[in-house]
């Protein structure tokens, strides 16, 4: 049951504060109904809330039901689209603009995801309006076919017009866009028909921005296409969605998961104040100007030796859906600095600013723990942890899980590969005849 309780904020206002524990389906998702202990929920550190975009984050849950970390990483996610592709990072021969997909994995239907994503968008169009320049292409979704994608940032058309001797699609006038997706299952669903190209389109998206056809149908192609993304989704649809695990290869590890939830009840939410909304929303205009005339920044010396020491405990590997969902954290880690750097009108980027990024990094590894933790992503092999959360289980009654439908010496092979990762445990019992071989988890 969860627990609540009350208290007064600045303004006086009654604030009803909750204290939640998952949810009877999430139990389920997570296998707490074992002696499996579930991972704790994620902590968001103080340090993600530096700067300007930590004014924008308070200010919108100030009289909110909103979880600051889904202020946080659409307002993350907003600021890198609004800046654009020009200014980068290099590492290596890899650069690295503030681009950025997230999915905020709601604890249930009413987390709020959506309460985040409304005070961003108010500030947006104040920003915009100061700046007075082209807006922001952006879409609510959904997100059904690569091919869309591509036509919302499309390169001007090969043919030409004969009179004119223009292209007869002048194509897209702005390479940035932001999509907001409310119902980002029903993307994940679309990613697995067969043909569709919505998986590769966002995997190109999101490396490059350079998206050649795919089709022998459709010659559109986009170049230096700048496409951010926010998708919300509850973890029930996620624990349904992992029974097929293609879906997860190369395009989960391109997204920032991020655990949030209701923190607090508020019968009646304030709108954030028009003064304070207006002098935020000018502040934010200047930055975004100053960001846009950077092209290539560089790491501070010091920034170099911290990332230095901190990439093995960065770069680690971890096994099974969890660990394929976070394979890109170095990456992440760069491009977030990057955009804390712009977003303090940095030169470089420092000490402080690659710390920052950590701290939303480890949210989401946190977060992706929390969702993904205890799946593998060979079918037999979650299937045989599923089975293990409740009880040990002998050999026979693991094959039993199956209906003996698995060919040739499969559970054997994939029970020993378990075993040798460290995930599971053999016990050998004497039983008179053949010793009997018990599974349990580690």
């Amino acid at each position: 049951m969860n627990r609540a309780y009350i208290k007064q904020d600045d303004a006086g206002d009654r604030i009803v504060y909750l204290d939640e524990g998952p949810s009877h389906s999430e139990q389920h998702t997570l296998g707490a109904e074992s002696d499996q202990t579930p991972p704790p929920w994620p902590t968001l550190a103080d340090d993600s809330l530096r700067g300007i975009v930590g004014e924008l984050v308070r200010l919108a849950c100030m009289h909110s039901e909103a979880d600051p970390a889904a202020v946080l990483m659409t307002a993350l996610v907003w600021a890198g689209a609004v800046i654009g592709p020009t200014p980068h990072v290099y590492v290596g021969e890899t650069r690295h603009p503030a681009r950025l997909y997230t999915v905020l994995a709601g604890a249930s239907s009413r987390a709020r995801k959506g309460t985040s994503s409304g005070p961003v968008l108010r500030i947006h169009q104040c920003v915009e309006e100061i700046l007075d320049a082209q807006p922001l292409p952006f879409t609510g979704g959904p997100l059904s076919s690569g091919e869309g994608i591509v036509y919302a940032v499309r390169d001007p058309s090969d043919s030409t017009d004969p009179d004119t001797g223009l292209p007869k699609d002048p194509g897209a006038p702005d390479k940035r866009l932001l999509v907001i997706e409310s119902e980002f299952g029903g993307a994940l669903r679309a990613a697995q028909r067969q043909g569709n190209t919505l998986s590769a389109v966002m995997r190109m998206a999101w490396d490059s921005g350079n998206i050649a056809p795919l089709t022998k149908t459709s010659r559109t192609k986009a170049t230096g296409a700048h496409v951010c993304i926010v998708g919300h989704i509850t973890h029930q649809e996620l624990h349904h969605l992992l029974q097929t695990v293609d879906i997860w290869n190369g395009l989960a590890n391109r997204i920032l998961w991020a655990c949030v939830r209701r923190r607090r009840l508020v019968a009646f939410p304030s709108r954030m104040d028009d003064e304070s909304v207006s002098k935020l929303a000018c502040r934010l205009a200047a930055v975004i100007k100053h960001a846009r005339e950077r092209t290539h920044v560089s790491l501070h010396p010091d920034t170099a030796r911290l990332w230095h020491a901190l990439y093995p405990e960065i770069s680690k590997d971890h096994a099974g859906i969890y660990g394929v969902v976070t394979a890109r954290a170095e990456a992440y880690v760069i491009r977030l600095a990057l955009l804390y750097a712009l977003l303090d009108v940095a030169y470089m980027i420092e000490p402080v600013h690659l710390r920052a990024a950590l701290v939303v990094w480890q949210y989401c590894d946190a977060s992706a723990a929390y969702i993904f933790g205890g799946h593998e992503t060979d079918p037999v092999a979650d299937k045989i942890m599923q089975a293990l959360q409740a009880s040990p289980l002998t050999t026979t009654h693991l094959n039993n899980q199956f209906n003996g439908h698995l060919p040739g010496n499969q559970l054997g092979e994939t029970l020993g590969e378990m075993e040798a990762r460290g995930v599971i445990q053999r016990q050998e019992e004497k039983t008179g005849g053949r010793s009997r071989t018990t599974w349990s988890l580690a």
